[in-house]
């Protein structure tokens, strides 16, 4: 490294950096770059951390082969598209150039031979090949044997091969990602599927990049000697998450509403279990589902219970001031201590009730009277 400062070196020199275990080494020009104590150049130094310090993953665009070759998993986003990019700012430019030509025309003056052009007037007309140009006609040539090009604008042809590239950048960055919308919500709904998906590897890599890093953290801070625990968290707190996962996923609520409708179906026909649902469908854990249930359970059993409702609905009439009005109710229409006809679903007799159950004591000792009334049926003829 020395030798590169007195040569004063401007081109790139090889570098590497080397982590291990219990050491740690670090050249350049194939010349150390650790120092000792004492200032002096060494070519190992014990790694504090225990571990490499940094983590190194790769983008998820690239192609993994069976190699494993760094070349080709070390790609960006534009990688196969940087020519295509470059080609439609070219022809953007080109596009640019013609229509400011076209717009601002420039003037052209032919001096005959022998001729010349005042100084004061080619001042003025600041001789700009953009503005205006100015050409000495050679002996025995006349204006006439020049011709100057009119500024037209480009034909369809040139403004069809814009679009086509227009149409291949497009391609690689759907519609739905940058904004616009489809012809119709489930053509959209489709696409935004289909832009998503193409980002899946990426999303991928990050998550598994942050899932080493913060691996990488926690060991660092548990490392003894450097004092970077914070203060109450111990090392069995660390253990505690070594199994980290991190996940990155963007939800669609137009897809996760269809899951969830879908799969509400699917209980309501007896096709997946309740349990299924919640778990699959409404992504709770297996505890949140065993509550879930548990409520779900409770609450039919509230809805379905005419003794219940009978006393919520005693309670309600009691903290609104009106429970002894509903117990003379209650008392008028013969069903004081029978349940609450207000609320209650329960028959006079016991059971459900019936379509136009019988309410009073009259018209109990009379509900024989319409079944015997009725005529007699007409056998049919033979």
């Amino acid at each position: 490294m020395d030798r590169c400062k007195q040569e004063k070196r401007q081109e790139p020199v090889d570098f590497l950096l080397y982590f291990g275990e219990e050491e740690s080494y670090a050249e350049a020009d194939e010349e150390p770059l650790f120092r000792d104590a004492k200032g002096k150049l060494v070519e190992y130094r014990k790694n504090l951390y225990r571990c490499m310090p940094f983590t190194h993953v790769y983008s998820g665009w690239g192609m993994e082969t069976q190699g494993l070759d760094p070349a080709l998993l070390a790609y960006s986003r534009i990688r196969m598209i940087r020519d295509l990019i470059q080609e439609s700012s070219s022809v953007r430019s080109d596009m640019m150039f013609n229509f400011h030509s076209f717009a601002h025309k420039s003037k052209t003056l032919f001096v005959r031979a022998g001729g010349e052009v005042a100084a004061e007037w080619r001042a003025a007309v600041n001789n700009d090949p953009d503005k205006f140009n100015i050409i000495y006609l050679p002996e025995g040539s006349t204006p006439d044997d020049f011709q100057t090009d009119e500024s037209l604008l480009f034909g369809p042809e040139a403004y069809a091969y814009a679009d086509r590239i227009n149409a291949d950048l497009a391609a690689e960055f759907p519609a739905p990602l940058v904004g616009q919308s489809g012809t119709s919500g489930r053509h959209q709904d489709l696409g935004r599927s289909a832009a998503l998906a193409i980002y899946n590897c990426a999303k991928a890599a990050v998550a598994h990049a942050w899932e080493l890093s913060i691996r990488t953290a926690f060991k660092v801070m548990a490392t003894k000697g450097l004092d970077l625990m914070p203060k109450g968290v111990s090392e069995d707190d660390l253990k505690r998450f070594e199994d980290i996962t991190v996940d990155l996923s963007s939800e669609d609520p137009v897809e996760r509403d269809r899951q969830i409708n879908m799969g509400s179906t699917e209980v309501h026909e007896g096709l997946k279990s309740l349990h299924t649902f919640l778990v699959e469908d409404r992504r709770l854990t297996e505890d949140e589902a065993d509550k879930e249930e548990i409520r779900i359970m409770a609450d039919k059993y509230i809805a379905g219970s005419p003794d219940f409702a009978a006393f919520i609905g005693f309670m309600a009439a009691q903290k609104a001031g009106m429970a002894e009005e509903l117990k003379a109710f209650q008392a008028q229409a013969g069903q004081a201590g029978a349940g609450n006809v207000l609320t209650s679903n329960t028959g006079t007799q016991g059971g459900p009730q019936r379509q136009g159950d019988i309410q009073t004591e009259i018209g109990r000792e009379q509900a024989d009277v319409g079944a015997t009334s009725t005529g007699q049926r007409t056998p049919p003829q033979v």
